[in-house]
C-alpha cells in the first residue's frame, strides 16, 4: 500500500478522502488551526512555512504533484506551520482519524508512511544545511547542483526567482545580483527559466 496511491488504500479510508481546489496564495491551513486531515497534492504546488516571531519565516517544504504535507501534525491537535498554494492546485484530504486507524490496521501502509516521513526529514535537513552556507555564491551553486537532473548540467526552474531566494535564505536582490555575477564569470549560462552549469562548475 502507498498513501500516495488512492487505488492501493483500504476502502474504508479511500471512501472518506475529499478534494479541495486552491488558487495561488490561498491558504490550506494556518498556524494554530486544528489538525483535521493529512494532504496529498494531486496537482499544483504548495508551500509550507514556519513563522518565527512576527517578521521571520522558514520554508520547511515545497510540496509538488504526488507529494504530501501535514503528516507531522497527524498526532498533534493544531498545526505549527502554514501552507498555501503557489499555483492553482488541487489537494486530497485524508481525514486524520481514518488515516490513523488505517495505519494501525495495515503495517505495510504504516511502513510506507514512515518512509515518506524519513524522506521529508532529509529534505528539510538539506534545506537547513543549504541556508547555513555563508557565501551567497556557494549557496546558489550548491542549490543548482542539488537540483540537477541525473546526467544533465541544466536546471529548469519551476518557481519564481524571488521564491527560490526566500527558500535558500537570500534576499531577492542578493540572489539576482549573485546570479548575474555567476553568469558574467562564466560559471552559469541562463536560458529563460533554465540555468546551465558550465564545465568548470558541473561535475
Amino acid at each position: 500500500m502507498s498513501i500516495l496511491l488512492l487505488e492501493s488504500l483500504p476502502e474504508n479510508l479511500r471512501s472518506l478522502i475529499l478534494t479541495r481546489d486552491l488558487q495561488p496564495g490561498e491558504v490550506l491551513f494556518r498556524h494554530g488551526d486544528p489538525v483535521e486531515a493529512v494532504y496529498v497534492v494531486q496537482s499544483g504546488r504548495l508551500r509550507v512555512v514556519h513563522h518565527i516571531g512576527s517578521d521571520h519565516s522558514v520554508v520547511v517544504l515545497v510540496a509538488r504533484t504526488g507529494e504530501s504535507l501535514g503528516e507531522l501534525a497527524l498526532f498533534a491537535e493544531t498545526f505549527t506551520c502554514e501552507a498555501s498554494a503557489e499555483v492553482p492546485s488541487r489537494v486530497l484530504l485524508y481525514p486524520k482519524h481514518a488515516l490513523r486507524e488505517a495505519l494501525r490496521l495495515h503495517p505495510d501502509l504504516a511502513e510506507d508512511f514512515m518512509r515518506l516521513q524519513a524522506r521529508q526529514a532529509m529534505q528539510l535537513r538539506s534545506r537547513l544545511a543549504l541556508r547555513a552556507i555563508p557565501s551567497a555564491r556557494e549557496r546558489i551553486l550548491e542549490f543548482l547542483q542539488a537540483n540537477l537532473p541525473p546526467g544533465s548540467r541544466t536546471v529548469t526552474l519551476d518557481r519564481l526567482l524571488k521564491d527560490i531566494a526566500d527558500d535558500i535564505g537570500l534576499s531577492p536582490e542578493a540572489f539576482y545580483r549573485t546570479l548575474a555575477a555567476l553568469q558574467k564569470q562564466g560559471d552559469i549560462v541562463r536560458h529563460g527559466r533554465s540555468i546551465e552549469l558550465t564545465n568548470r562548475i558541473a561535475s
